[in-house]
């Protein structure tokens, strides 16, 4: 029966440690990276990449660069869409933090449970700060995002300013 007893002291200690790490208020727009419905986005996104690293050069080398919008031209302002709306969700997915930390053996109540046989040296907790992610994001990633959605201006400025042609045409036939 003293092993019966030990054993639910220590899932009640680890029960107990555990609900003291879920305690930290997180906000509700925060994002879990190991999320099931970030995985399908991400997939997404990277199907989105295999297709745009495949048309994108046929579409420079042997298509004509005109100022109509096709339907190429509206596929590919999708895609510019999606990838804009994924830099925004990058400032809301939080990230993994190792820390290190000093552990006590003599004084840890888990140690003397026995839940815990050897002190960790370090810790991993997801940031849930909005500043943090924010400052991690723009210090890494978020140049080359950037500048991938602002090439996108070479296709647009074209068709723009081929229907400002047609609309100064048109109001000059008419007149």
């Amino acid at each position: 029966m003293g092993d019966r007893e030990g054993k639910e002291s220590q899932l009640a200690a680890m029960r107990s440690v555990t609900a003291q790490l879920s305690r930290k208020k997180k906000s509700k727009w925060l994002l879990d990276p190991r999320s099931s419905r970030l995985a399908i986005w991400d997939l997404v996104g990277g199907l989105l990449l295999v297709y745009t690293a495949l048309v994108c050069p046929f579409e420079v080398a042997f298509t004509e660069s005109g100022g109509d919008a096709n339907a190429r031209f509206w596929i590919n302002r999708i895609i510019d869409v999606f990838f804009l709306v994924d830099m925004i969700i990058q400032l809301f997915i939080m990230y993994p933090l190792e820390q290190s930390i000093d552990v006590d053996p003599k004084s840890t109540a888990l140690k003397k449970t026995g839940v815990l046989l050897n002190a960790p040296r370090t810790t991993v907790e997801m940031v849930s700060s909005h500043k943090s992610i924010a400052l991690h994001y723009f210090s890494g990633w978020f140049i080359i995002d950037m500048v991938s959605i602002l090439t996108c201006l070479v296709d647009i400025i074209p068709v723009v300013q081929a229907g400002q042609a047609a609309a100064a045409k048109a109001i000059h036939e008419t007149k």
